[in-house]
């Protein structure tokens, strides 16, 4: 990813020695852990190479794949208690994904990446906690969580460029999805019925261009442009300030928060919800997770890869 200048729970190692390898699927390891067909090393000693977390309805796996040498991406993943009146005794249960993708241009953007996503997280699980939260409520929550994440990021050196990543949250609220961000993370929101939408409108060139009318939406994922953002978080930034779009969901529904190491290989909702259909129709939110980063990787792995996914069973 690059950017357009404004004037110029910790899991195994990629697959683990015990499992197929991401890349080939091949079952066959030397002793040293390498895959005898496509010689990828399989497990990794560096904890931040592949990290899941299991909330149950919330899960997420983050990957470093199989080119870049670090994970520059970050995910913060949280349910959170908060009074509910639309349900039979008043209470419920929140759930906050964010997931930002460091500018691995730019030094230090892993780091940098993983505390605004940590710092929005937090902050998000405050917001909810702190009041009775409805659509407007968790908006505006979720542009005090970029600002204060932005602010977090800490300062680059003089004369250095300042760290940068992307920003993608959903929050679900009872029926409610509330998704903000800056870049070309993704939401997708996949109904059980059937209902398939992407949540959120990449800021890339192209992406610009496509609603510009300068060229057909067919080719925002692979025109130039396609992925060298025009929003973004950075401590050297000004204000910022999400995109936000709220969605009520009232059937059974997966939400999928996503980098571009992800939808670089599924980017249509079609081609993802047939991915997930592939899945037995009770695999876990972690299955999925898992599955969607296999998906990745077995597809080439050029960029990092993460993907949460949320569950929503619906409300009858």
């Amino acid at each position: 990813m690059s950017l357009e200048a404004p004037a110029p729970a910790a899991g195994p190692g990629l697959a683990g020695l015990d499992g197929p390898c991401p890349a080939c699927a091949s079952a066959s390891v030397d002793e040293d852990g390498y895959c005898l067909s496509c010689g990828l090393r399989q497990g990794s000693a560096r904890s931040g190479d592949h990290l899941e977390v299991d909330l149950g309805r919330l899960a997420g796996v983050s990957d470093r794949g199989l080119v870049h040498r670090d994970n520059e991406d970050a995910m913060g993943l949280r349910l959170v208690a908060w009074p509910d009146p639309a349900s039979a005794d008043g209470t419920g249960t929140a759930v906050v994904a964010v997931v930002c993708d460091g500018v691995s241009t730019v030094p230090g953007s892993g780091p940098a990446a993983g505390t605004a996503a940590r710092t929005a997280t937090d902050l998000l699980a405050e917001w909810l906690t702190a009041a009775n939260p409805h659509a407007p409520a968790v908006a505006g929550g979720l542009r005090v969580a970029t600002e204060r994440a932005q602010r977090a990021m800490g300062a680059a050196p003089p004369g250095d460029p300042a760290p940068s990543c992307t920003f993608a949250a959903a929050v679900v609220t009872g029926t409610d999805v509330t998704v903000g961000w800056l870049g070309d993370s993704r939401v997708y929101l996949l109904g059980a019925d059937g209902g398939m939408l992407r949540l959120t409108a990449d800021d890339t060139l192209a992406a610009e261009a496509v609603r510009a009318g300068l060229i057909p939406p067919e080719a925002a994922d692979t025109a130039p442009g396609a992925h060298t953002i025009t929003r973004w978080l950075s401590p050297d930034r000004g204000e910022a300030r999400p995109r936000i779009a709220v969605v009520p969901v009232t059937g059974p529904a997966r939400i999928v928060v996503c980098t571009d190491g992800l939808w670089n290989y599924a980017s249509g909702v079609t081609e993802l919800a047939a991915h997930v259909a592939a899945l037995p129709p009770g695999a876990s939110a972690l299955a999925v997770a898992r599955h969607l980063t296999t998906v990745a990787l077995r597809a080439g792995g050029r960029d990092n890869i993460t993907v949460v996914v949320i569950d929503m069973p619906g409300r009858g």
